[in-house]
This record gives C-alpha cells, structure tokens and sequence, in this order.
C-alpha cells in the first residue's frame, strides 16, 4: 500500500470579495495535490469564476487592452507565449502562470511556428463589454455595451485572433 497522505487544500484565506472584484492575485491559492496516479494542479475552488482556454496562431497577437471589472490569470498550456502587463514583456513558458490585475494594460502574442494556448481564469465581473481596446492589429472598435461575443467567439477559440472572443 502506499504511504501517500492526501493533501488537504489550504483554508480560504481572503475575502470573497478580493475575487469578485477582481483584486486578489489568485496565483498565491494555486496548491499541488500528490496522488498514486501522479499530481493535480487546483487553480481556483469554489469562487464565481469565468473559464477560457484561448489559441492564438503564429504570428499574431491579441489587442493591447484592459479591464475595469475583471482581473486575469493566464496559465501557458502549449508552446511560450510573450506576454505583456503593464509595460513589462516577457516570454511566459509553458506551466507559467500570469496575474494580469484589474485595471492592467496587457497583451499576449505568439511569436512561435505553431499554434498556442492559455488557459485564463477571469476573476470578478465578465462581460466582453469590459475590453478596452488601446491598440488593435485587426482595427476593431471596442465592444459596445453590454454587447454578445462577436461571431468568432468560441470556448476554444481557434481564429487568428482570439481577443474578438475573448478577453484577453
């Protein structure tokens, strides 16, 4: 048999509210779990969240943009992606995880040969109405108002560009 011990997950240590508005930086929760079979990686439990996984072709970028209501955790599921948060670039590599807070200008490009994804976690209000668009590659206006995703708008969006889908 073996001697693995399963791994409680840490209490909630914040208030509820840090998540709903979008305050909290989320990646300080993420914990490790060992199992017989291998390992769980648990991002988020039991909070009001919004769910993405975004591709973005070679080649191309999301519009540099930010949120009022909402902040972001991306987490690189395939190949490096450069992000960019509030003025600082980098290249994320896969398994990194991203905190774009509330408020951030940010961006993510693929700059690779092959398509790649993230994985984001949208904490506090989502509504594509929230993008504001401060630089735009496919010329495109900021959502209107309590606007629907434009037509290219899929849980796994598979376009040159996923942000008309997405908030990222």
């Amino acid at each position: 048999m073996n001697d693995l011990k399963p791994v409680i997950p840490p209490p909630v240590k914040h208030h509820r509210d840090e998540y709903t508005f979008g305050t909290r930086n989320p990646t300080v929760d993420i914990f490790v779990a060992e199992r017989p079979w291998g390992s769980f990686k648990q991002f988020v439990s039991n909070e009001t969240v919004t769910v993405k996984t975004i591709t973005v072709q070679p080649g191309h970028r999301l519009s540099l943009q930010q949120h009022e209501h909402r902040g972001e955790m991306w987490h690189v599921l395939d190949v490096p992606i450069q992000v960019t948060v509030d003025g600082v670039s980098w290249s994320a590599e896969v398994g990194d995880t991203v905190w774009v807070p509330r408020g951030s200008v940010h961006r993510i490009a693929n700059v690779g040969d092959t398509a790649g994804r993230i994985l984001e976690v949208g904490f506090g209000f989502f509504d594509e109405s929230d993008i504001v668009r401060l630089e735009d590659d496919y010329a495109r206006p900021d959502p209107p108002v309590d606007s629907q995703p434009d037509s290219d708008s899929t849980a796994d969006a598979t376009t040159s560009e996923a942000d008309g889908a997405t908030s990222a």
